[in-house]
């Protein structure tokens, strides 16, 4: 009787711990396949040319949409919507000028996750949300008409 007794206490923490293997590796495997196309996008300020967005991150950029603050009261201005940038590429700014308060970037990953970095005082905040732009969407402009 107490053979039996053992028998099924150990039954059952095998089969438990089988479950939290399972579940974790499933996890796991679900972060590997996220992190393996996600985006991060940086502001990179360079003295002569001025703003860049560059990708440091692991998989391209898609649907890139950049504006910036020059005075808080006159709000967000210039949105451009920007090519796909490719894992380690960058793209000049030249709209955005020197000396921006707040720069912004709306984009989403190969499986449509969406994100945003913002640079506000030297400082860059990346953030993953299904925010909508500050602005209103009917003045953004394609980055060849700039």
């Amino acid at each position: 009787m107490l053979k039996a007794k053992t028998e099924t206490i150990l039954s059952i923490t095998a089969l438990v711990l089988s479950i939290v293997a399972t579940g974790t590796s499933f996890h796991f495997s679900q972060v590997g396949i996220r992190t393996s196309v996600l985006p991060t996008l940086a502001f990179v300020y360079d003295a002569e040319k001025g703003w860049f967005l560059r990708n440091v991150g692991n998989g391209p950029a898609l649907d890139p949409i950049v504006s910036h603050l020059e005075d808080s009261a006159v709000g967000w201005i210039k949105p451009t919507r920007i090519y796909p940038i490719e894992t380690s590429g960058r793209v000049h700014l030249p709209w955005v000028e020197h000396g921006p308060d707040k720069i912004i970037v709306y984009y989403k990953d190969a499986h449509g996750r969406s994100y945003t970095s913002l640079v506000d005082d030297d400082r860059t905040t990346i953030r993953e949300e299904d925010a909508d732009p500050v602005w209103d969407t009917a003045k953004e402009k394609p980055v060849w008409a700039r």
